[in-house]
Formats: C-alpha cells, structure tokens, sequence
C-alpha cells in the first residue's frame, strides 16, 4: 500500500501531515506507511508542534538515507532502553516472536551503521586533510558491511517482513557498497566480496538500477579488479549521459587493479607469452574507446596518456632487472662469546651482460644475442617481434593508432604525457635503447620538451641495471635544462650509485643536493644509505652519512621517527656496531631527536 500511496501523497499540502498521520493510525488495514518527503526535518518539527497528534510520543519517526519513514510501532519505555512492540503493527503470528522482534530492531541500527560506515572517517572529522586516516575505523566498516549482508540473507529466507524497502532501496545500496569501499580489502578480496554484495541483492531483485547505483557498481567493481564486470556496466551505461572523465577513469582503474597482483608477484623467469593476459589489456582498451565513441565523449591527449600507462601497471620484466647483491647471514662461530650476534654481510652478484647496459655498447654496435647466430644492432633486436614481448608490440601499436586515428575518432598528437607513458613502458620492458630514441629524437620532432617524468623513468630503469655513465650524462642534462628537482630523482640517482657499490659518491650526492636546493629524498633512502655502508664495513661513511641528517636536522627542525636517535642506535646494533653520543653534534647530544 506505500508503494501505491507514493506518487498520490505527493499533491498532499504540508498542513494536512498531521491529519494523515492520524488517519494512518486509526486505519490499521495499511499497518506501515512510508512516505517519502522533501524535507525530513520539518516533518518533524511540524507533528512534534501539531495539536493534531497529541499521541505522538508514543509512535516512532525513522529517517533513514534520506527519507522520513512513519512507522506505527509502539515505544515501550523500559528503564534506559526502548522496545518496539510489533503485536499490534502486523497480525502475523510467523512474527511476534522475541527473536523476530530483536532481529527487526537489530536492521535499524544496521542500516544506521551502513550510513556512517559510507562517510568520510564515519562522518565524525571534516575533510580539512585527506591523508588523515587516524580517525578511519576499518573495524568498524567492515562489521557494518558484514551485518547489512547477514540482514539481507536473513530477509531472503522470510520475505514476509515489511523492511525490504529500506533494505534494497537504491539509496541504502549506494552506502553499503560505499561502506564496502571503505573497508581497506586488497583487490583479490574486494572483488569476491563486491561480487557476493552484487548477487544477494540480485537474487532478492527488488533494487532498480538506477544511474547513481550503476555509476557505484562501476566503482566498486574497478576498484576490485573485476575487469569484464566493469566493462558490462560501461556499456550499460550508454542508456545514460557519460560522466567524463570519471566513469572511463574507472574503467581504467579496474587495470590497474586487475594488474596489482602480477605488478607485486610478477614470475621474471616466465616467458611473455606465459604470463597472465591482463599483461597485454589492448582488448579492454579498445572497448573502453568504442564506448566513448557511441557515447560522444570527446578522446583528448590526456585521456590517450592514461591508456597508454595501462600497458606499464604489471610490472617489470626480467629484461629490465638484474641482481646485484645478496645478503649474507653468518651465524657466530663456537667459539664466539656467549650473547654474540649473526653477522649481517653484501655479497656482490656478478654484474648485468654489456648489452644490456647502454654505456657499454655503441648504437651501430652490432650485437649478438644468447640463443640467436644473427647480429644486429641492439635496438634492431628490441624491434623485432620473436624476442621482444608482444605487450610491447602492442603497446606501440596501440600509440600508432592513437596517431592515425582508432575507433571512429581521428587523429590526435600525443603530449609530453603520453610519450613520457611510452618511455615508461619501454623502461618496464627492458627497451632501454627504444626508450632513450624516443626521449633523444621523436619528443624534439614533437617540439616538446621532456620534464621531471621523463628523467625519472630513465633514470630509474638505468639504475636497476647500473649504468652510472649514462645517468650522470642524463643528470647534467637535467641540470642544465634546469628541469625541478624532486625527491625521487635523487633517490634513482643514489639507488644508481649504490648498485655498483659507492656508498661515498651516494651520501656526497644527498649533501650536495641538500646544500644548493634544499631537496632530500625520501627517508628510505637514508637507511638504504645507512644498510649499505655497515653491510659492507663502511663504518665511518655511515657515520658521515649520520652528519649530513644532522645538517638536514638543524635546517628544517624535523626528525623522521625512522630516522630518530633511538631508531638509528637500533639499526647499528642490528648490524653489530654501536652509536654513542660522541657521533651527534653538540646540540643533538643527551636528547632525544
């Protein structure tokens, strides 16, 4: 009957609600109304006043996700609490149990829960500061979720309740996948959890999908990596105007997140042909554009960057990686006084082939690769199809494209954005050469100037392989295009200088720097700095290094909590020496930083 109710209360004037209300206790054939008002608040405020429902307080007003609910439910008053008697509501004897009357009680705080659970920090902080989680309860979000699923399993099996509104209504779904966003689950099990959420309301089939609701199932299902779910509510969508950028930003989200796991436990000593096929997603791309296409979305050169970048978020291969060290662990001899430590040592691992360093190979070198009578240049064997990976053919297929025109739309030129995409994926591939033409002779004919991006992917591909020469050409380049220096340019540069062994010019580089532009590199560094010279005996250039993060100290008044004193005593210990105060500058002595 609210069902039927709905579209003919909407005529009703404000100054007949009381009258109604009474109308509605007194005909107790309708048993529950739900009416649905513009504004809840003055609802309230108008029968908390009105002389017409002088019984008010014995009757209960519910708001819940956004609409003010009537119910005629009796408050029993017993001591602190309130108890809902539903014996007089519903003349149905499968309901009056004790344990139907806790379960039904038990639904209004779970969808209270379920509305908190979908805010920011539980709605109880402001926004002032987007990277505050101290507030964010995942404890909480994930009970939320886990209640509102049993409550909907419990209503599955006996539908004869009369919450099923406020339970499947569209805006109660949009939270409670809100709230399951909110949980902090790693895609693999965000994606089995979405997809549980998605049947169970399936099954009850009483939620429209609307237009909200399907832009938050595209959330949630690109959020959890459930690629081919994400691409049928894309073109479920069509029926809809497009919210772009956003729903196609998902789309590409859904990737990504797809690509966590191999980007994290990537199996180097596979051949491309065997790794997983979201390494090569042109197919998923190539839909996400037709849909565009259908739907009038303009394709502009920020968005083909965002494409291209789906080719290099599964990680590197084992073309563009090499292992310089291994840590050693020896156990103290018998002989050793009782109490004594294992000894923590680096041994070094032999250094990368010469073809696959930059420096150690001209450019019409020519080369002969392991497992192959031909030779040719080595950029000629990154071109060529039977050795490279076919994602990177791909990749570079899909860039041509782009250019010429795909999928109805025509053609575009790339920006500094999008070549520096391509950079990365030949990086993550192993293409050094292929890279390094594309950043010294294709972005020139482009007339673009490459920027901080384009160094850093450079820079670090040539720092897992140790190619100092190259990355010192590379960093005087910088200097002098006087491109802005970031915190992660110096730390490929230092990883660069401590694969081959020179903690020195390392701890050098992080003053010099600190001394000209104030920059230092993020704190990992300093202990990776730190790890490197007591792995290898270096005692005094870890003490140096203990100097310069004084110097940083006394210029900017902070001290990382990795990199305190007592953090720092810790770390030497670990690897069997020992700091004193004679280590630390007369105004960081008997304190702790």
């Amino acid at each position: 009957p609210g069902r039927m109710l709905r579209s003919r209360l909407s005529t009703i004037n404000r100054k007949d609600w009381g009258q109604l209300g009474k109308i509605f206790y007194q005909k107790r054939s309708i048993v529950i109304g739900r009416l649905q008002f513009l504004s809840h608040q003055n609802l309230i405020n108008h029968v908390s006043t009105s002389s017409s429902l002088s019984h008010c307080d014995k009757y209960q007003y519910r708001v819940l996700s956004g609409r003010s609910v009537f119910r005629g439910e009796k408050v029993i008053t017993t001591g602190s609490k309130s108890e809902l008697d539903f014996n007089k509501v519903s003349s149905k004897s499968s309901l009056h149990t004790e344990e139907t009357q806790r379960e039904r009680m038990d639904v209004y705080e779970v969808l209270e829960n379920i509305q908190s659970a979908a805010l920011y920090n539980q709605g109880n902080n402001n926004k002032t500061n987007r990277r505050e989680k101290k507030h964010w309860d995942i404890r909480f979000c994930r009970e939320a979720v886990r209640n509102y699923q049993t409550c909907l399993e419990q209503w599955g099996e006996n539908k004869e309740t009369d919450l099923e509104d406020d339970l499947v209504s569209e805006p109660v779904v949009v939270q409670a996948f809100s709230a399951l966003l909110r949980c902090n689950w790693p895609p693999q099990e965000l994606s089995k959890r979405v997809r549980d959420l998605e049947r169970l309301i399936g099954t009850i089939g009483e939620t429209p999908l609307t237009d909200e609701l399907s832009l938050k199932l595209l959330e949630a299902n690109s959020k959890a990596g459930n690629v081919g779910r994400t691409l049928s509510l894309l073109e479920l969508r069509k029926s809809y105007p497009p919210q772009y950028p956003r729903e196609f930003l998902l789309s590409l989200q859904a990737i990504h997140s797809a690509s966590l796991e191999l980007r994290k436990n990537r199996n180097i000593f596979l051949g491309e042909d065997q790794q997983p096929s979201i390494d090569n997603p042109t197919r998923f791309l190539d839909a996400i554009l037709m849909n565009m296409y259908h739907r009038n979305v303009p394709l502009e050169p920020p968005f083909a960057a965002k494409l291209l970048n789906c080719f290099a978020c599964s990680g590197r291969s084992g073309k563009a990686l090499h292992a310089h060290y291994k840590i050693v662990v020896t156990k103290p001899h018998e002989e050793s006084p009782e109490g004594a430590k294992p000894k923590i040592s680096m041994k070094w691992n032999r250094p990368p082939p010469f073809y696959k360093i930059p420096s150690q190979i001209n450019q019409e070198q020519l080369v002969k690769m392991p497992g192959y009578k031909e030779q040719m240049t080595k950029y000629e064997w990154e071109c060529r199809e039977d050795y490279w990976s076919r994602s990177l053919d791909a990749a570079f297929s899909f860039c041509d494209s782009l250019q010429h025109g795909v999928g109805g739309y025509n053609a575009i030129e790339l920006d500094i954005e999008g070549w520096n995409a391509m950079i990365k994926i030949c990086c993550h591939r192993g293409a050094i050469w292929r890279a390094l033409q594309i950043f010294r002779e294709i972005i020139p004919k482009k007339n673009l100037e490459p920027n901080g991006k384009s160094y850093l992917f450079l820079l670090q591909a040539l720092a897992r392989l140790g190619d100092i020469s190259t990355m010192r050409e590379l960093w005087d380049k910088l200097l002098i295009e006087q491109v802005t220096l970031n915190p992660y340019l110096i730390e490929a540069m230092v990883d660069g200088l401590l694969n081959k062994g020179n903690v020195a010019g390392s701890i050098t580089l992080c003053q010099d720097v600190w001394n000209q532009v104030h920059i230092q590199p993020p704190y990992t560094t300093h202990l990776k700095i730190l790890e490197f010279a007591l792995a290898n005996d270096y005692l005094y250039e870890a003490k140096r290094h203990i100097y310069v993060l004084q110097q940083i100290w006394m210029a900017t008044g902070q001290v990382h909590p990795k990199l305190s004193k007592t953090a720092l005593s810790h770390l030497f210990q670990y690897f069997g020496y020992k700091l004193t105060e004679d280590d630390f500058l007369t105004e960081f002595r008997h304190n702790i930083c």
